[in-house]
């Protein structure tokens, strides 16, 4: 063996060539540019999770709603309750606030801390239902007279509303 070939081979296995350290270089930058995508699309994914208050808002509306529903139509005298215990028709959703909120079976929503859904009662002339009668709904209707009510939902999320919902509901 002639010494210029022990002296190329010794100089490849002490170190890397530039082609070596051009690969690895390339390598390590795919690596980080998709690291650096993929923490960028968890933060956006967390940014969107974290303003979720338009969703559960209209989830809560919607309990109400469904509640309301439910409820017998028939006055029963008892108004402006904030507990789902103390509802005992429609006309106890006048002026009612929930906090913590209710669900539609009528159980509080203890998760929702924060959350409250505030609810009022208002009659319509099916005539003209651009503004209300005045009358006031917790007094009931006749099912065949010419009034409906209208549900008002706000819900607020710590103090600040976060959405205001309208339903139509048959005496």
């Amino acid at each position: 063996m002639n010494k210029t070939n022990k002296k190329n081979r010794d100089t490849r296995q002490s170190g890397f060539t530039m082609v070596e350290i051009l690969m690895a270089t390339v390598i390590i930058g795919i690596a980080v540019m998709g690291s650096s995508s993929a923490m960028l699309g968890a933060a956006q994914t967390k940014h969107e999770l974290e303003d979720e208050a338009p969703f559960q808002a209209t989830l809560l509306a919607k309990e109400i709603h469904e509640l309301a529903q439910a409820l017998p139509k028939t006055p029963s005298g008892v108004v402006g309750v904030t507990k789902a215990a103390d509802i005992a028709a429609l006309d106890s959703l006048v002026g009612a606030t929930f906090d913590p909120p209710i669900c539609a079976n009528g159980k509080a929503n203890l998760e929702l801390a924060g959350w409250t859904q505030e609810v009022d009662l208002q009659l319509y002339d099916l005539n003209d239902l651009s503004a209300a009668t005045g009358e006031t709904a917790w007094m009931g209707v006749d099912k065949h007279s010419e009034r409906m009510y209208k549900l008002i939902v706000t819900i607020k999320q710590h103090g600040a509303v976060v959405d205001t919902y309208n339903w139509w509901v048959t005496p």
